[in-house]
């Protein structure tokens, strides 16, 4: 079952039609970019993706584009407020923040 299956029914329909299945994870962070019909929608988008995937601890969703020599972008975090991720690098534990 993907994230559109699981929060069909909870979002309106004029709304639900901009939402994909496709998120980012990185470690134990889901990453999102939300069309804006579904900004206010976003609690239920977040909740949905922890309760399918129990390693997600924060959800954050984008909200400004890459730009910059950088290509950095600006996160709103939904669920979650760690700053910290711990991703295994040849089976040890490696932190970064």
């Amino acid at each position: 079952m993907g994230l559109r299956d699981q929060v069909r029914g909870l979002i309106p329909e004029h709304a639900f039609c901009f939402l994909s299945d496709h998120f980012d994870v990185i470690g134990n962070i889901a990453v999102l970019s939300l069309q804006p019909p579904l900004t206010g929608y976003r609690h239920i988008i977040a909740e949905a993706i922890v309760s399918r995937r129990r390693n997600i601890k924060t959800v954050l969703v984008k909200t400004s584009p890459v730009r910059g020599i950088k290509r950095t972008a600006c996160y709103e975090a939904i669920i979650g407020s760690e700053s910290e991720l711990f991703i295994m690098n040849m089976g040890l534990p490696t932190g970064l923040t």
